[in-house]
C-alpha cells in the first residue's frame, strides 16, 4: 500500500483494501493514547468507500465532547503518535495531520477533530453512510472526483469542485430530520 500526498497535490488511486486496515490500526492507537471511545473515531472520506478510487491519505473524524476538551493534553497525545496540527482555520473542526518523515512534505493521515454528534459530525457519517449504500450516489461521485482531479491540479480546485454535490447528499440528511 502506498500512501501519502504532497502538499497540494491531486492524485486519485485505485481502492485498496489496506486503506481500512490502516484506519483500525490507526484507530488502535488514537485508543490507546487518547482513551477516546471507539465509537468517536470514525473513517471517513473516499478511502473509507469500498471500490472508490480516492487521494491514497487515510481521512478520520475524531469527536469530542466539546472544543474546550481540545486542550494542550489531547494534542500532546496526538503529537506522540505522529499527528501535527495544522494552521488551517475551520470554525467547525480542527485538522491535524501524519507525515512519512521529518521534512513534513508528504501527508498520509487527516485527522479532523470536532464535537461529537454536531451537525459535521453527522454529515460526515451520513455522506459515507451514503456513498457505501449506494451504486448510483458511488458512480455519479466517483466520476465527478475522476473529472475533477483531471482538470484541477490543485487541491483547493479540487474540493471546491466536490462542494456541491456533498452538500446537496448532507442537505438530504437535514430534511430528512425535519419531516
Amino acid at each position: 500500500m502506498t500512501l501519502g500526498l504532497a502538499h497540494s497535490e491531486v492524485v486519485l488511486a485505485d481502492y485498496d483494501s489496506d486503506w481500512k486496515k490502516e484506519f483500525e490500526r490507526v484507530k488502535q492507537e488514537l485508543v490507546a493514547q487518547t482513551k477516546v471511545h471507539t465509537s468517536r473515531i470514525q473513517h471517513i472520506g473516499s478511502t473509507a468507500i469500498e471500490g472508490l478510487r480516492a487521494k491514497p491519505i487515510i481521512d478520520i473524524a475524531l469527536g469530542i465532547s466539546v472544543f474546550s476538551d481540545l486542550n494542550p493534553e489531547l494534542e500532546l497525545q496526538l503529537k506522540a503518535i505522529g499527528f501535527l496540527r495544522l494552521k488551517v482555520e475551520m470554525s467547525d473542526r480542527v485538522v491535524f495531520a501524519k507525515f512519512t518523515d521529518d521534512s513534513y512534505l508528504i501527508k498520509t493521515h487527516y485527522l479532523h477533530v470536532m464535537p461529537f454528534e454536531s451537525d459535521l459530525w453527522h454529515d460526515l457519517m451520513y455522506f459515507r453512510n451514503q456513498l457505501i449504500n449506494s451504486a448510483e450516489l458511488r458512480s455519479a461521485y466517483s466520476k465527478l472526483k475522476s473529472q475533477a482531479a483531471s482538470t484541477n491540479r490543485h487541491i483547493d480546485d479540487y474540493t471546491d469542485t466536490k462542494t456541491e454535490f456533498v452538500a446537496s447528499v448532507c442537505q438530504q440528511r437535514k430534511q430528512q430530520c425535519i419531516r
